[in-house]
């Protein structure tokens, strides 16, 4: 047993530089996600409020689990690390951890905004951009499917993405359909803000409220910039050099993204949670005002029944 785990050691990278920066920004904003699901989950089941964005959700959480993981991972297997520190077959497995992420990260992503875009169906009460979200839910959905089928599509046999002995699609080709997927992905990141702001903010918010929904379309904002600059970085799918340093600023700010996107679509939930606490405060207080009247009468009924039996005056 040692001696496997010894020579698995020595078959893999110590992440440095910017593969460890890639590795501790994922394990942050792992933690910090999973808490954020973890949380509205039960805040949800515990007021049993729980609903298909909370299952959506849930599942957005597991598959980007996944995701992450396989980055995580990665960092040891040459993602972010320049050709100089890298040998055929360690390079090679990079690359397999880099095509293997890029199906999960496609298909966490659908979960996450089709969550949102779900919870923004349900808080539409007046049905105003239902026809606008239900087109968003379909967009999403069809990107998804179509970004699975080109990764799937890009060489053939499929190993050939990372062991480069096959036949693959012109990484020309590539790049363009690659920007054209973040170009649409930034669409409906910004329309989902736009939706969510209309709807979700207004003058009958209490302050606490206001805090949360802006914390949220804040962080939806630093998902939507996150997706932006991702984009920037597409041509370093057509890089030849230093491919697993390059892909992975992609792989960085692909992290960013969905991390920020499952933490801002679950920091709303906290809304029904301040307002039952407090309606459970209040609820309590009266509760305990009618205790003390209910004392009270108690008091005043058996001290005339003591007066009566001691001989106090009777009624005529």
């Amino acid at each position: 047993m040692a001696a496997l785990a010894s020579e698995y050691l020595s078959e893999i990278l110590e992440p440095e530089k910017f593969a460890a920066a890639i590795f501790g920004v994922t394990l942050t904003f792992t933690i910090l996600s999973t808490n954020a699901v973890g949380f509205r989950t039960w805040m949800r089941l515990r007021r049993k409020q729980l609903g298909n964005d909370d299952y959506l959700m849930c599942a957005a959480m597991m598959v980007n689990l996944v995701q992450n993981a396989l980055v995580m991972h990665g960092t040891f297997v040459g993602i972010g690390s320049p050709d100089s520190k890298l040998n055929s077959e360690i390079e090679q497995e990079g690359r397999e951890y880099l095509f293997l992420w890029q199906i999960f990260y496609a298909i966490s992503l659908v979960f996450i905004k089709t969550s949102i875009l779900t919870t923004l169906k349900r808080v539409d009460t007046k049905r105003r951009f239902i026809y606008a979200i239900w087109g968003l839910i379909a967009l999403v959905i069809v990107l998804c499917v179509a970004v699975i089928i080109t990764l799937l599509a890009k060489c053939r046999p499929i190993q050939a993405n990372w062991t480069g002995n096959g036949t693959c699609m012109d990484s020309d080709i590539f790049v363009a359909l690659a920007k054209t997927g973040y170009a649409l992905d930034v669409v409906t990141d910004l329309a989902m803000a736009v939706i969510s702001t209309m709807l979700l903010w207004g003058p009958e918010l209490s302050v606490t409220s206001k805090v949360t929904t802006g914390l949220a379309l804040g962080l939806g904002a630093i998902a939507a910039i996150a997706s932006v600059v991702r984009t920037v970085y597409t041509d370093a799918y057509s890089s030849d050099d230093n491919y697993l340093y390059s892909t992975g600023k992609i792989v960085l700010w692909t992290v960013v993204e969905c991390s920020l996107g499952i933490i801002a679509g679950s920091l709303p939930m906290l809304r029904p949670a301040q307002r039952s606490r407090a309606h459970d405060e209040k609820i309590e207080e009266l509760e305990m005002n009618r205790s003390d009247a209910d004392f009270r009468i108690a008091v005043a009924e058996a001290a005339g029944t003591v007066h009566q039996h001691c001989g106090g005056p009777r009624s005529p």
